[in-house]
């Protein structure tokens, strides 16, 4: 049986999750969103990018067949559903924001 992490989880765990915390509170990202975070989103998003999804439904149906995986990827639950829920192109400029301050 397989023991190990997954390859997305060991991406995902380069990345310091209480520096984004910081940013996406001083954003107020998270003011009135009840189940798919910021940090959910951006997990959808880099795995839509990693698996070269072309669109917002391909990438809900990759997320679909990989129902089961999703927790241990670190997303949680439910994120196919709570993904046509992506917020506005401000939004993402908060992403965009987050992501770079994130890599230096």
């Amino acid at each position: 049986m397989f023991q190990d992490k997954y390859v997305f989880a060991q991406l995902v765990s380069f990345f310091n999750r209480s520096k984004f915390n910081r940013i996406v509170s001083k954003y107020k990202g998270d003011k009135y969103v009840k189940h798919f975070t910021c940090w959910n989103q951006l997990l959808a998003l880099m795995f839509g990018q990693l698996s070269n999804r072309e669109s917002l439904r391909d990438l809900i149906n990759a997320l679909d067949a990989h129902h089961s995986k999703c927790y241990h990827l670190g997303m949680g639950k439910n994120v196919s559903r709570n993904i046509s829920e992506l917020k506005s192109s401000g939004e993402l400029l908060k992403m965009q924001y987050a992501f770079n301050s994130m890599l230096q």
